[in-house]
């Protein structure tokens, strides 16, 4: 008998948890941690049998000659491989309302000054390819974003009549859905009816207190908007309308995520979430590096976050993503169906995207739904596959945990791609602030979910 390849050993306290990171079934081992330490040394000196049966069946030792070929399934959360659904996500409107010092919409991408806003045709004419490339009895999930998609509140209006007067009559077996990510400073008088009627679901960013969220998140003019949306998102709560809030983590709140945390349920999000900045623009330009927090403080951060008792693990980003991800036994390849069409973005222009970060990056522009018949473009596909491929990863050839992770959020290393901008700085933060989070958030699901499964922890005593 031999120790598996992919051993992955966690100490906690007086536990452990072992893992073999190519099946993705963990064990627990409450008592006797030193002791199946020691035995691991040498696994041969294992004389109990229901012991050895037991690290057999979850693959922590395996026979002599087991190659341990496992067959990798490149499924992340259902939808990496052929698509369930799609969220097809609109730019209504490429202008904004608030001043982020971090925001990732480029002048030159974006054109934020000009207040683009997209028109009924472009939406529709969307609207009817995306609907037209899922099969029947698919979800389809509308994301009215911007920009601030409430700038252009009257177009999403008309696109949810739209979809519900034609789409739905056309294919009366997809489901779609409504969501709306907006910085909630605009609340439109018929905004609670139409959220209720139709069920749209909401997410809007809220970065810690009034002083951190002021600092981060002002309007143009320099003026707080915390008071304005806090008191916007209560109404909607109120209403008995669910709010997600998410955080941009930077060098500012890195050092609160649980009490922002916390800050979020008390003010009545229904999750809680927390996304690092991306370093770099839609014009593909550096974010002053003061606003980048440090990957370790994040990482710990989140740990913090998740050992707490504030909210169900279900209800924390990304720690969730995880949980559902080892609940599946997942392991992965590609962490994201970005190129594969899962999340197509929408601009003024027609031009469609793989993912929201990449939007006016022209080498990962996928067609045009006016002028190119080819969509996606084939050679653009393949080569963010590519890139997002972990097998194709260096940096994380050696690491065990590669296929659990899937190498994260590809975004980093897609707008790092060929940018002669980034410098060594902006590339170790790139692959940190990924790498580390992943890492922690993955021991923290493993932790969670060692406890949750049927068979009861070994117990082991000398």
């Amino acid at each position: 008998m031999k120790l598996t390849k992919y051993l992955v050993k966690f100490e906690k306290n007086n536990s452990l948890l072992l893992l073999n990171s190519a099946t993705v079934s963990p064990i627990l081992i409450e008592k006797g941690k030193k002791y199946i330490l020691d035995l691991l040394k040498n696994v041969n000196q294992i004389k109990d049998k229901k012991l050895l049966d037991f690290l057999s069946y979850h693959k922590i030792i395996v026979e002599d000659d087991d190659r341990e070929d496992y067959r990798i399934k490149t499924v992340n959360a259902g939808c990496v491989n052929k698509r369930s659904g799609v969220s097809f996500y609109l730019l209504l409107s490429q202008g904004c309302n608030l001043g982020c010092v971090y925001c990732y919409n480029g002048e030159k991408t974006y054109g934020v000054s000009k207040k683009l806003m997209m028109k009924e045709e472009v939406a529709y004419k969307g609207i009817d390819k995306i609907a037209r490339s899922l099969a029947s009895g698919k979800e389809l999930t509308i994301v009215f974003l911007g920009g601030e998609p409430l700038l252009n509140w009257g177009l999403a209006k008309k696109v949810i009549i739209y979809c519900e007067q034609k789409i739905k009559k056309e294919f009366p077996k997809l489901e779609i859905k409504y969501h709306l990510t907006s910085n909630l400073s605009l609340l439109p008088s018929d905004l609670i009816e139409w959220a209720k009627k139709y069920h749209i679901t909401f997410l809007c960013d809220i970065d810690g207190d009034r002083k951190i969220h002021n600092l981060t998140r002002p309007y143009k003019n320099g003026n707080g908007s915390y008071d304005k949306i806090t008191a916007n998102i209560k109404k909607l709560i109120k209403a008995g309308i669910k709010i997600a809030l998410r955080s941009t983590v930077t060098s500012y709140n890195m050092n609160s995520i649980k009490k922002i945390s916390k800050h979020h349920k008390d003010i009545g999000a229904s999750n809680s979430a927390f996304v690092a900045v991306n370093a770099i623009t839609s014009d593909e330009d550096i974010l002053p590096k003061s606003f980048l927090p440090d990957p370790d403080v994040v990482s710990n951060g989140l740990r913090e976050l998740a050992e707490s008792n504030i909210w169900d693990k279900k209800n924390i980003f990304p720690l969730n993503e995880y949980l559902e991800r080892i609940r599946r036994r997942e392991r992965n390849m590609w962490c994201c169906g970005a190129p594969l069409g899962n999340t197509p973005v929408l601009d003024v222009n027609g031009d469609i995207y793989a993912c929201l970060y990449l939007v006016g990056m022209k080498k990962y522009r996928l067609g045009n739904i006016f002028s190119e018949a080819e969509y996606p473009k084939k050679e653009v596909v393949a080569m963010m596959m590519d890139v997002i491929n972990i097998d194709n990863s260096e940096e994380c050839k050696n690491c065990k945990l590669r296929y659990l992770c899937g190498g994260g959020c590809p975004v980093g290393r897609l707008i790092i791609k060929g940018n002669p901008k980034a410098d060594e700085e902006i590339i170790k933060y790139t692959k940190d602030i990924t790498c580390k989070v992943n890492k922690a958030m993955i021991e923290e699901a493993l932790w969670h979910y060692a406890k949750k499964i049927k068979e009861k922890p070994c117990s082991i005593k000398r």
